[in-house]
């Protein structure tokens, strides 16, 4: 499992909203999940995006050069 994190640098937040993003245009479309209001979805995906602020190497509300 490590080495799947370690090719993923620098993308494992790209990766998640990507595929956030696919999620909410398929929910428009096709309607595949259940019906969630999108001032949640949002919430959801932001929560996200925060906790995997802790899962990379970068440090939290630490910029990097």
């Amino acid at each position: 499992m490590t080495n799947i994190l370690d090719m993923l640098k620098g993308y494992k937040t790209i990766t998640f909203n990507v595929l956030a993003m696919l999620v909410a245009i398929a929910q428009y479309y096709w309607g595949p999940l259940p019906v969630v209001d999108g001032e949640q979805f949002a919430f959801l995906i932001a929560i996200g995006n925060f906790a995997l602020r802790f899962v990379t190497k970068t440090p939290v509300f630490k910029a990097t050069v």
